[in-house]
Formats: structure tokens, sequence, C-alpha cells
């Protein structure tokens, strides 16, 4: 499986996680009007790390950076759909 992220192309035995894996995960059996929650995030980010260690893939992002970057998406996410 190749993910495409900010326009990186990520190698094969590589992975980096992003807004359209996050919604995608997000949205699955949910409403596009859920906000995320603490725990909704925390969630996002064990199933990125149970995705990459699964496959066998080394992350191109650090623990931190990939909090960070759920951390991000979520917020924008519940500033959308609070407005």
């Amino acid at each position: 499986m190749r993910k495409k992220i900010n326009s990186l192309h990520i190698e094969p035995d590589s992975t980096a996680f992003g807004a359209d894996d996050f919604r995608a995960w997000w949205t699955a059996g949910m409403s596009d009007n859920d906000e995320l929650s603490e725990h909704d995030r925390e969630e996002l980010f064990e199933n990125c790390m149970y995705i990459a260690e699964a496959e066998n893939r080394a992350m191109l992002q650090t623990g931190e950076e990939l909090r960070e970057a759920i951390d991000h998406w979520a917020d924008a996410w519940n500033r959308s759909i609070n407005l």
C-alpha cells in the first residue's frame, strides 16, 4: 500500500498519516457533525500506530509529530462543524 501526503511520495515500506486518513476513519459509521473528543484523538493515534506495526512499516512521523497532526486536524474539524 502506498500513501500520498502533502504531495510527498511515501515509499512502500514506510507510512505516514494525514487528514485524509483521519477523516476516513473518523467518519466511518459516524456523522460529519460529530466533534472529536480527547478520547477520539487518542483512538486515532492508536489506530495509526497499530496499522504501522501490523504492516511492519517504518513511521515517517515521530509519535509527537503524529499527535500534533491529529490535534491540528481535530481542532480544524471541530471548528468547521461549529460554524
